[in-house]
């Protein structure tokens, strides 16, 4: 009987652990043409929009040029954020940045 219930309380405690509900990771992003502050509103607008994204944690270091996203990896990876915001016209990390979207950007974002 006492071997049953801890067989039981295992098998319990494994089925618990595979049901995560969220995998929240960090993305880091290169966006160079991120300098001035209207540059960097557009990007985080454009991360923030997207589903998955944490978007009140998003936070940006402009000496950098870089973007940190938290997200949850269970609902889009890194490479859906990197595609989002160069089909916004700027280029995330090697990602190119889409050059008809580019072309539609402020002078000081292109």
């Amino acid at each position: 009987m006492k071997s049953g219930n801890l067989l039981t309380i295992l098998l319990m405690a494994v089925l618990a652990a595979g049901c995560r509900k969220q995998d929240i990771r960090l993305a880091r992003i290169t966006v160079p043409q991120m300098s001035g502050q209207g540059c960097v509103e557009r990007v985080v607008g454009i991360a923030r929009r997207i589903p998955g994204v944490q978007a009140d944690r998003i936070s940006v270091d402009r000496e950098r040029r870089e973007l940190t996203v938290p997200y949850d990896s269970l609902k889009l990876s890194l490479k859906n954020i990197e595609y989002a915001l160069a089909e916004a016209g700027f280029q995330a990390n090697d990602i190119p940045a889409d050059e008809a979207a580019r072309a539609t950007l402020p002078e000081t974002c292109r």
